[in-house]
């Protein structure tokens, strides 16, 4: 049996939270009929599949109502049983709504097509079938202008602004909404993830071949930035993350020199993981500086205070100072992600010569130096 569009708005429950309800019912047996509306399932999806694993035989029920009536059941059983998050009730609102809307312009348009048919059979004038639609969430929304985000954020329960986010985020990207209700990232993680395409998009690497690469990737993270997680309030708050694919697709290697040197900021979880990177780029693993920021850092296994910048060569790139500048740093960190500049005086006193270009700069570094990154 199909699910009525009605309850396919809301997330199917998760495998574990399946498991255990398929389990309770093999236990107890169906303590809730499956409603039915319109020839298919209104509100029983996750009970329809529990009943299938177990081999317990449904129960349905029908509903008896209007449209209107039985999208305010389906959005008042959902919300009471649901521990929906501020972005996935959000990504619900705004898609109810606007299946509210495309089913009342629906009717209407049966509604109009009923009355011309009656002018044209001579029928004299003819009273049209009330649409199935009616209050619902209030006159349904298929624009921004129809219902104010206030009056969908009290549906959800969120914030207004939430709603606002929510509403941009289905015009500009609905697979990214889709997502988001689903639960696999939330409205800021899609966001930033559609900033930092765009800024892909209208940012180029600087045609200049140089000598000397200095790079900070923005590296993502298993983790999700979310309370309680150990990168949380790391990165992907701060910044758009790149995956390995994507820093391995820039076309560094054809904007360096035959013999040039990279020097890479790893953090410590990513140390093995950033080896297609520098090979993509053009360049070996040679030596390493390590940064140790004095306070403590977050981690699984210990508190990581300290960080990595490789040194990558390709051809000759041994340096031009014969000073040999001690491998380990102690400098207290200060905001998230930004590094010390006594790094590139470092690397300047090493390479006297050669053009030099800064990746994922956050701010313009001093002359010589060239800059690329979406905050320069």
């Amino acid at each position: 049996m199909k699910t009525h569009p009605f309850a396919d708005v809301f997330p199917l429950l998760s495998e574990p939270e399946l498991a255990d309800l398929a389990k309770d019912i093999k236990q107890n047996g169906l303590r809730q009929p499956i409603w039915t509306f319109e020839g298919q399932i209104l509100d029983g999806r996750n009970r329809m599949e529990a009943c299938r694993r177990v081999g317990v035989k449904p129960v349905f029920e029908d509903f008896h109502g209007s449209r209107a009536q039985a999208a305010e059941v389906v959005w008042s059983l959902n919300f009471k049983r649901r521990h929906l998050t501020p972005s996935q009730a959000a990504a619900c609102c705004v898609e109810f709504d606007a299946l509210l809307a495309t089913l009342t312009a629906q009717a209407k348009a049966v509604q109009h097509a009923q009355a011309e048919r009656g002018k044209e059979g001579g029928r004299g004038k003819k009273k049209p079938l009330p649409p199935r639609g009616g209050k619902g969430l209030g006159k349904p929304k298929a624009a921004a202008d129809k219902t104010t985000a206030g009056k969908l954020a009290q549906h959800a329960g969120v914030s207004s602004r939430t709603i606002e986010r929510a509403l941009a985020l289905k015009e500009a990207d609905p697979a990214k909404l889709a997502a988001v209700k689903a639960g696999t990232i939330t409205l800021g993680q899609a966001e930033r993830e559609n900033k930092h395409a765009a800024v892909q998009q209208r940012v180029a690497l600087p045609d200049a071949k140089v000598r000397i690469v200095y790079a900070d990737p923005p590296w993502k993270y298993n983790d999700k930035a979310e309370a309680g997680s150990v990168q949380a309030g790391g990165a992907l708050r701060h910044y758009p993350v790149m995956s390995i694919e994507k820093l391995c697709a820039l076309p560094v290697r054809d904007r360096c020199e035959k013999d040039a040197v990279l020097f890479l900021w790893v953090t410590s979880p990513l140390l093995f993981e950033c080896a297609p990177v520098i090979k993509a780029w053009g360049f070996t693993y040679r030596a390493s500086f390590v940064w140790d920021k004095v306070a403590h850092n977050m981690g699984h296994y210990n508190s990581v205070r300290h960080e990595f910048l490789l040194i990558c060569g390709r051809g000759d790139c041994v340096p031009d100072s014969k000073k040999l500048i001690d491998s380990v740093q102690s400098i207290e960190r200060t905001a998230h992600s930004e590094k010390p500049e006594v790094f590139r005086e470092i690397i300047d006193a090493l390479y006297t010569r050669g053009k030099r270009m800064e990746l994922f700069a956050r701010r313009q570094p001093p002359k010589p130096w060239i800059a690329w990154g979406n905050e320069v």
